[in-house]
């Protein structure tokens, strides 16, 4: 099976972060969103991958290659304008045999979900629980089956988002080739299989247990809070006498921490980087490569991206 993951837009929301960069590619405990989710269907047993690129495609290309780093193979396809979710992976159509997974490449999910998804035969849709609906899109089920798709309304009639990762036969293609535009000027995937429901074809859903949606710039600091609860001391760099740290802290290749940093973990820093003297790195922190924190700096609950 092949996991085709979506890559190619800029993230307006996330602005002017995603200016220089695609969302995908922001930082999260030291690794692009992308990396994460990557690592977790590879875990699920699926080697193969098509990234579906478009805005700043280059560094997407560059980061990743041809997989190799991480024991995979990825292909990668490109959507020219971001014209919609149907028409991202229309440009794959070719490229997949069978059965597959989509995943928006903007959102963090675990090994569990995914490795139970791939187990179903019929178009299937990841859906997960949430308070706020705002700006997601809905879906309202009956007994094992979706009976219907809202995307972004006021009073949505429940509590079920689609959570962007979907498992598809080669039905839908015939769905988005006949899939007009939306009242946003976009083919949705979420109108294709829309049109599948309403003649009659099977779409089943699955919950998601594990789910970190990113939005907006602020939604990275809370998953980058979650993901640094999972890292393990481990010192790579050098660390100069008088330096106090206390939990979790993770400090990459020659890396200097110098005398009377104080840090308290979970924090994670990065290759190359030069820390103190006399300065305090407090929880939630993660530091990019070639960065330096200087002298009666404080940091906390932040995410120096590579290069400060």
């Amino acid at each position: 099976m092949k996991a085709v993951i979506l890559a190619a837009g800029e993230g307006i929301r996330m602005r002017p972060l995603t200016y220089t960069r695609p969302k995908v590619m922001l930082p999260i405990a030291n690794k692009p969103i992308l990396e994460h989710l990557l690592i977790e269907v590879k875990k699920a047993g699926i080697s193969e991958f098509i990234f579906i690129v478009g805005y700043h495609d280059e560094q997407v290309r560059d980061y990743f290659g041809d997989g190799g780093k991480w024991g995979i193979n990825i292909a990668y396809s490109t959507q020219r304008q971001q014209s919609g979710t149907a028409d991202a992976l229309k440009t794959v159509e070719r490229f997949v045999d069978g059965n597959f997974l989509m995943i928006n490449g903007d959102i963090i999910i675990s090994q569990q979900d995914i490795s139970s998804l791939i187990n179903k035969r019929k178009n299937t849709l990841g859906v997960v629980e949430v308070e706020n609906t705002l700006d997601l899109g809905i879906v309202e089920v009956s007994e094992d089956k979706v009976v219907h798709i809202y995307e972004k309304v006021k009073e949505p009639p429940s509590h079920m988002a689609n959570a962007g990762l979907y498992l598809f036969t080669p039905d839908i293609f015939d769905a988005i080739s006949k899939t007009p535009r939306s009242p946003r000027g976009e083919y949705e995937i979420t109108d294709s299989i829309q049109l599948m429901i309403d003649k009659g074809q099977h779409v089943s859903y699955q919950e998601i247990s594990h789910w970190l949606d990113l939005s907006y710039p602020w939604d990275l600091l809370l998953v980058n809070e979650s993901l640094l609860k999972m890292i393990e001391t481990q010192n790579l760099g050098e660390v100069e006498e008088n330096v106090v740290m206390k939990g979790a802290v993770s400090i990459g290749k020659d890396t200097v921490v110098r005398s009377g940093s104080y840090i308290v973990g979970p924090v994670i820093i990065g290759q190359n980087c030069d820390i103190g003297p006399n300065c305090c790195i407090r929880a939630s922190t993660s530091i990019g490569d070639n960065c330096h924190i200087g002298a009666a700096v404080e940091v906390k609950n932040s995410i120096i991206m590579r290069g400060s």
